[in-house]
């Protein structure tokens, strides 16, 4: 199961991708829902909630994707350079200091954060 968060007309959805990675179904949830991405998805799943497909299927091609969990509500932990063709990719890139000839994997793991959600404040 592939699930997207997206733009479609300037309104977010969040949808299943369809298999040959041509089409999104968009996903029954509420306004509030959506702009939280796949993170309802990812909870409904969890908890054993069917999920309700709305409307019909929009071309993938017709809609701008976003960050799957724009506000994650904690720290987000990632490795990198963990395959080759995204460390070779990452080396030619000009971002990557840490890159040695030819983009080789590292000997150990990248690991790095995103930060989490912050509470606003108001005023």
């Amino acid at each position: 199961m592939r699930i997207a968060a997206y733009l479609y007309r300037d309104e977010p959805g969040v949808g299943l991708v369809s298999d040959d990675l041509q089409q999104v179904r968009p996903l029954q949830l509420s306004a509030a829902q959506r702009a939280l991405g796949a993170l309802p998805i990812i909870e409904m799943l969890a908890a054993g909630q069917a999920l309700s497909l709305v409307g019909e299927a929009l071309p993938l091609s017709g809609v701008t994707l976003t960050a799957p969990l724009p506000r994650p509500r904690r720290n987000i932990f990632c490795v990198g350079k963990n395959y080759h063709a995204h460390a070779r990719e990452f080396a030619g890139s000009g971002f990557d200091s840490s890159a040695k000839a030819g983009g080789d994997i590292p000997a150990e793991p990248i690991i790095f954060s995103k930060g989490g959600a912050t509470p606003s404040s108001t005023t």
